[in-house]
């Protein structure tokens, strides 16, 4: 059984990954934006270097979720590195589901108005409606 939580986090990658690569190819093919301007174009200083150390850590992260599972499955073994039970697995795994959930949500609430990252370029409505009705109340 310890097995299939590796298979379940691979499978969840590849959701998330089609979910932010399809988005991105929608936008760019249906309304001629790019919307991956993370640490791109002409920007201060600061904000090129926060959002280079955002590109940086994603990346290491998506690699770690893509090759601490993978290395389980190529071996057919259980590597619990951190020791944690088939309990709190159980409960990583459904707060991956949550925030995989609440990502495809946001980033369809969003149409074209969703970036990674500052565009100062490209402007598009503020989007407040969907899951982004929440964030208003919060303001008020």
């Amino acid at each position: 059984m310890p097995l299939t939580f590796n298979y379940i986090v691979l499978a969840l990658l590849l959701v998330y990954l089609s979910a932010y690569l399809g988005k991105l190819m929608v936008m760019s093919s249906r309304d001629n934006i790019k919307a991956n301007v993370l640490a791109k174009g002409m920007k201060e200083n600061k904000i090129r270097l926060v959002e280079f150390f955002v590109k940086i850590t994603t990346f290491i992260w998506g690699l770690l979720w893509f090759l601490l599972p993978l290395v389980g499955i190529i071996y057919n073994k259980d590597f619990n590195y951190f020791k944690f039970n088939s309990q709190t697995r159980t409960i990583g795994i459904a707060l991956l589901l949550v925030g995989l959930i609440i990502f495809i949500v946001s980033a369809i609430s969003m149409k074209s108005s969703w970036r990674v990252g500052i565009d100062k370029n490209t402007k598009t409505a503020l989007i407040k409606n969907g899951i982004y009705r929440l964030a208003e109340i919060q303001l008020l």
